[in-house]
């Protein structure tokens, strides 16, 4: 990471005050602005350590919204007095902590930081396992289901969407 002149001040001055502030850890804000007021390019990760290296780009943004969208409609079958689903089945697994955390950060930042989708009951958001393909493989169903009726799935087609995941964990 490379920062400029400029740039080291503005954040030396942003640590300056948090360390006045007496507030959080005083010694880390302090090395800092070590760090950038001497320009150790080699220990700006030091200071850059809360901030994530990769970005979650909008199609992955929206692929996680997609998902989440897609267990709101499982969840709504059967409201109305009709048949309901798989309740293990059609519950959000979450997202793989080890090779899937991006994707597990963002869907718990959505529901609870964001608000959304809390009336879900979505506690867990570590599947322990990959469930990207698993989750593709359901919205390729779900996606070809006309939109004006995702929202109000049949018995039948909220089963050909699980039948999906099913045939990717066997």
């Amino acid at each position: 990471m490379e920062l400029s002149r400029f740039e080291r001040l503005v954040l030396w001055n942003q640590y300056e005050m948090l360390r006045l502030s007496g507030k959080g850890d005083c010694d880390y804000y302090a090395k800092c602005q070590i760090i950038l007021s001497s320009g150790f390019e080699g220990e700006y990760e030091y200071v850059a350590n809360i901030v994530h290296r990769d970005v979650l780009s909008i199609s992955e943004c929206s692929f996680v919204s997609d998902v989440l969208n897609m267990f709101d409609a499982l969840s709504r079958i059967g409201e109305l007095g009709g048949e309901k689903l798989d309740t293990v089945m059609s519950k959000f697994s979450g997202f793989d902590g080890n090779s899937e955390t991006e994707l597990m950060s963002y869907a718990n930042f959505l529901i609870e930081k964001q608000q959304k989708w809390t009336y879900l009951g979505i506690k867990n958001f570590n599947s322990h396992m990959p469930m990207r393909r698993s989750y593709d493989r359901m919205l390729s169903v779900f996606k070809s289901i006309p939109l004006a009726e995702q929202f109000s799935l049949t018995f039948e087609q909220g089963n050909s969407i699980l039948e999906a995941r099913a045939a990717y964990l066997t």
